[in-house]
């Protein structure tokens, strides 16, 4: 692996959102949830979201590969979206996109961010709370 960068969304990534958010979300939450649950989710959903929110959201990469992505969706402190390839994991990505939504909700006015997390998802959780700017 090279040298990760940030950067903001493209229409382009929508697709490759897709990938990597549906695998983050079959390692993240999956294992949580119902079979009904999974039958709503599919990469489409992340791409459209990726269509539609794209000035919203903010992407690691490497050697133009997506490694994971993260968002707010309303100009306001709310993330959410944050997804990290299971296949990058513990390399720090999740870490680096926070700090720039961290900044960029900060630049809005706001004091905090905000989330909702999966308390099954002790993962996440940990992370979340290990950074403490975002409250949950």
């Amino acid at each position: 692996m090279g040298e990760i960068s940030i950067r903001p969304a493209r229409i382009a990534d929508a697709s490759e959102f897709g990938t990597v958010g549906y695998a983050a979300w079959l390692r993240g939450i999956g294992v949580h949830v119902s079979p009904e649950a999974h039958e709503r989710i599919s990469p489409e959903i992340f791409a459209s979201f990726a269509r539609t929110n794209v000035d919203q959201i903010v992407v690691a990469e490497d050697d133009d590969t997506i490694l994971g992505f993260a968002a707010t969706e309303d100009d306001d402190n709310y993330l959410s979206d944050h997804w990290v390839s299971p296949n990058y994991e513990g390399r720090g990505i999740g870490t680096a996109l926070l700090s720039v939504l961290e900044t960029t909700i900060a630049n809005r006015g706001y004091d905090t961010a905000e989330m909702e997390v999966l308390t099954r998802n002790e993962r996440a959780l940990s992370l979340y709370r290990h950074l403490r700017a975002f409250r949950i």
